[in-house]
């Protein structure tokens, strides 16, 4: 399973070099259409963030920032992807108004989906995390939540 710093790199790298593809493909036109206009705008705003997302977590950690400053990565992250959408779908709007529908409505059902999921599984481990000892309860000092066999959910071994 990949880290959430590999998660990282991996969708805005993504996002910058697919930035960077439909520039360079957008650039060979001899005219642009209203359409054409707002994906480079568009992908102007993403490929610089989107490459500052994909190295940022290499240096500095998410979760080694504070609170508020994380927050901020988050909501500009969530934006930049945002904007990222909306100019693939004025390319697929600059084919035909079928195709940026088409586009908007699969992009809309992809991101319910993906934010059900996203709140399952918050809400699964902060279950999960709840249910462990802490570091006061019953555990040696030695220990640190850790059960047996690396599972979090059994006690550890009794200290002998």
């Amino acid at each position: 399973m990949l880290s959430e710093r590999d998660r990282y790199r991996a969708w805005y790298g993504g996002i910058a070099g697919a930035s960077f593809v439909v520039i360079t493909q957008l650039v060979t036109r001899d005219t642009f259409n209203v359409p054409h206009q707002v994906a480079i705008i568009a992908f102007a705003i993403t490929s610089p963030l989107a490459a500052m997302f994909a190295v940022w977590p290499a240096r500095y950690p998410m979760g080694a920032q504070p609170i508020p400053v994380r927050n901020a990565m988050r909501t500009l992250a969530a934006i930049t992807t945002l904007i990222f959408c909306v100019g693939v779908g004025a390319v697929f709007w600059s084919f035909n108004q079928i195709a940026g529908i088409t586009y908007t409505g699969t992009t809309f059902l992809a991101l319910l989906i993906a934010g059900s999921v996203a709140r399952a599984t918050e809400k699964r481990n902060s279950s999960a995390e709840r249910s462990l000892p802490s570091r006061g309860d019953t555990l040696g000092s030695d220990d640190v939540g850790i059960g047996s066999a690396g599972d979090p959910s059994r006690p550890p071994p009794p200290n002998t």
